[in-house]
Formats: C-alpha cells, structure tokens, sequence
C-alpha cells in the first residue's frame, strides 16, 4: 500500500512534467492547445506511461477519465455495464 502511495506522490501530473520523445509531447501539446482529446488507443509495454500520459491529459483538461485493463475486464459486461454507464454521465 505504501508502494501505491508513492508513485502517486511522484507521478507526473501534466504533459510537461512526463519524459517522453519531443515527438510525442508535441503532439499531446496540441491536443492540450486544442481541448478536445481524440479517440486514442495508448499501447506499449508495462511502465512506458500510457496511464500517466491518460491521466495528464485529462487532469489538465478537466476531464473525467476511466480505465480499463483489457486483459481483466475485456467482456462484454465491462461494455454493458461499467462503459455505458460512464459514458451517459
């Protein structure tokens, strides 16, 4: 529990603060520019950021957000249920 703690504490909170190519940054720039936040799919590796990188760009536009690991809750009731639900607040 400690452990959770911790990386919250330190995890990046907007774009800015996250280590990523200037690639990448720039274009997550522009949709903070923008204010609409397109329909992404963030893929990669364990630890690469796709959670923090959600999370900033949310958090920066004040948005809500949900996440969903596919692999625990990839049924059709996540869609149902959890996803419908989200999406008619």
């Amino acid at each position: 529990m400690e452990e959770a703690l911790l990386v919250e504490k330190y995890r990046p909170r907007t774009i800015d603060e996250c280590i990523l190519p200037e690639s990448l940054k720039d274009t997550f720039s522009d949709i903070l520019k923008s204010g609409d936040i397109p329909n992404m799919i963030l893929s990669g590796g364990a630890g690469c950021g796709k959670t923090t990188v959600a999370r900033a760009l949310c958090g920066q536009l004040g948005r809500d957000l949900m996440f969903i690991n596919a692999s625990e809750d990839g049924g059709i009731d996540t869609l149902r249920t959890r996803i419908r639900q989200f999406a008619s607040c």
